[in-house]
């Protein structure tokens, strides 16, 4: 059957990654009559069963000399290789074979069916049974690539004219499977012409009649933009993560530090942004039994510290959300970095101290005396590093969590109320855990070293900046460390995990880098001139593991603090030096608080 045909059997309700495989022009199937979805992950193919599903040498060959004049006589292509690997279902079905033909070919939908029918008549002579054939070309396939440029202005305007009337036909049609709407920049490789895309994401293995839902997108849309679907998540960007691979570990606090919970290793994220909470002392009583006075806190999020209901499915609520706890948590204890991971590096060290030590005690006298040498300074190094991590790992906690919350401000049911009411207002999510640290934890807001500025390293953060979109943005985080990337507007999110909707700003990293991974979560986002923007929380990732950072502008973030804790100040912590009890000092310490007083 022509891939056209397949198409038109896919205008009704199917599932929206099969609707996405059948509409792509570069490939085609046999005896299946539509390409199979793409893989998720490409770890897929790296599995044991994978690499034990070969084919015997003199099958191989066979196909290598039969392949070829098939694709000449029948797609007029020489250029081919062969992939012979298992494709994973959506649906919980066995696993499907499948020997797909990469070939540079132009597109013809009779001449690649008769090609792949072919070649499956190939593989059945030979003893290759219940295989499909998938012929593609990779270089053809219209993946549409975020980029972080800044769509028109008018472009952007006329998206927000609308995007009301958009919004109410998706979560009309599929409410409880929606989970992002954005414009972006995109850029696709038969493409030279960057041009605005309307992105919708979908839960995976959502049913529709997703031509349907095209149409009517479309009449509102126009020709402005081009549309697509993708099935993908938001994923909150806790993560068991963030300790450096080697070299000694800061014994302070610092930003971009990893940070878990005491009693729950599963729990892991970022040290987020440092405040000086003033309790004042005319305030008739102190909450959470702060006394009058400066208290050094730090912002994370609440996803970080509150853990999954059962720490077996860790995986699951790292893909699909925290489900909420009923209860705030009871003044957990924060340690600093990560303890899980802490003691897979410790058994890593001492793995490979061992090794070392064995293999020093192979050489004999007749060893170079110099690689000898070599090797024993590289075990000192390693001894050092290893009793280093030793004494972190029984470090007293840094500190206790004083609330968290997470919640949306002035949450919307933007499907009852009329389009032109549900623009983008206030919605923000507040994921956000306030940690009173103790005394002796050095600690102040940094901002990481960009190249447009010199590279000396993180230095202090300056003061506050309103998110604009098209702004250059950096973060710290502990597991990508130091990443830039470009605000690409404010859009809505769901998480599915009852909080409904929310709104976000979204960040697309530079290049072909993601700005952040899982383990990033709480870390800050600062400006070129080292101001601090706002805090990650998550992300939306699609099949091709390509993410859309999501970030909470600082103001309501500190709004919430601010009505949490009455009659107090905050001030953004720095790392002075010179701030001591001198004249000098004191004077440099006003100079610094009036920079960094938030409200």
């Amino acid at each position: 059957m022509p891939a056209a045909t397949a198409v038109a059997t896919l205008s009704q309700e199917c599932p929206l990654e099969f609707y996405l495989a059948a509409n792509e022009s570069a490939r085609c199937c046999y005896p299946s009559t539509t390409p199979w979805p793409l893989p998720v992950n490409q770890k897929h193919f790296n599995s044991e069963d994978i690499k034990n599903a070969r084919m015997s040498g003199a099958i191989m060959n066979e196909l290598d000399s039969g392949i070829p004049k098939i694709l000449r006589e029948r797609v007029l292509s020489s250029t081919a290789y062969l992939v012979h690997n298992w494709q994973w279902t959506f649906d919980d079905k066995p696993k499907r074979k499948v020997l797909t033909v990469h070939t540079s070919a132009d597109w013809d939908s009779a001449a690649w069916l008769r090609a792949a029918e072919e070649i499956h008549n190939l593989l059945l002579s030979n003893g290759v049974l219940e295989t499909t054939v998938e012929l593609i070309n990779k270089t053809r396939i219209s993946h549409k690539k975020i980029i972080p440029e800044c769509v028109p202005e008018a472009d952007r305007k006329y998206y927000g004219e609308i995007q009301g009337s958009i919004f109410k036909i998706v979560m009309h049609e599929l409410k409880t499977a929606l989970v992002y709407i954005g414009l972006h920049m995109y850029s696709e490789a038969s493409l030279v012409s960057k041009t605005p895309c309307l992105f919708i994401f979908f839960k995976p293995g959502s049913v529709y009649d997703w031509v349907r839902l095209s149409t009517h997108l479309s009449q509102v849309i126009g020709d402005r933009f081009k549309l697509q679907f993708r099935p993908g998540r938001y994923v909150p960007l806790a993560g068991e993560y963030g300790l450096p691979a080697q070299g000694e570990f800061d014994p302070s606090l610092p930003t971009g530090a990893s940070i878990s919970r005491v009693d729950d290793p599963h729990c892991g994220g970022t040290s987020g942004v440092f405040l000086d909470l003033e309790v004042n002392q005319t305030s008739p009583r102190t909450p959470f039994n702060l006394a009058a006075g400066v208290h050094k806190t730090l912002v994370t999020c609440h996803h970080i510290i509150a853990p999954p209901r059962d720490t077996a499915d860790y995986q699951e609520a790292l893909e699909y959300g925290y489900p909420l706890p009923s209860k705030p948590d009871a003044n957990p204890l924060i340690v600093c970095p990560s303890q899980r991971k802490l003691q897979e590096s410790i058994n890593a060290l001492e793995a490979d101290i061992a090794a070392d030590n064995a293999e020093l005690g192979e050489m004999g006298s007749s060893s170079d005396q110099t690689e000898i040498a070599t090797l024993k300074s590289g075990i000192k190094t390693l001894q050092k590093e290893l009793q280093s991590r030793r004494q972190l790992q029984s470090r007293t906690p840094i500190g206790k969590v004083l609330f968290s919350t997470m919640q949306v401000m002035n949450p919307t049911h933007c499907p009852n109320i009329n389009p032109a009411d549900c623009a983008l207002h206030d919605h923000f999510l507040l994921d956000m855990a306030l940690i009173r640290l103790s005394a002796r934890d050095a600690h102040g807001n940094k901002a990481p070293w960009h190249r447009e500025s010199s590279p000396t390293g993180l230095s202090n953060v300056k003061g506050l900046a309103e998110p604009v979109y098209g702004m250059r943005v950096f973060k710290c985080g502990s597991q990508s460390q130091i990443t830039s990337g470009m605000l690409s507007g404010q859009s809505f999110f769901a998480d599915h995990t009852g909080l409904g909707w929310f709104q976000s700003w979204t960040i697309v990293g530079d290049g072909d880098r993601r700005f952040s991974e899982g383990g990033d979560s709480a870390s800050a986002v600062t400006t070129k001139s080292r101001e601090l923007v706002g805090q990650l929380h998550g992300a939306v990732v699609d099949p091709a593991e390509e993410p859309i950072s999501c970030m909470t502008p600082m103001e309501p973030l500190v709004d919430y603090i601010k009505a949490r804790v009455p009659n107090s100040d905050l001030t953004l912590s720095t790392e002075i030096p010179s701030l001591v009890d001198s004249p000098l000092g004191k004077i440099q310490n006003l100079v610094a608080s009036i920079g960094s007083k938030l409200f």
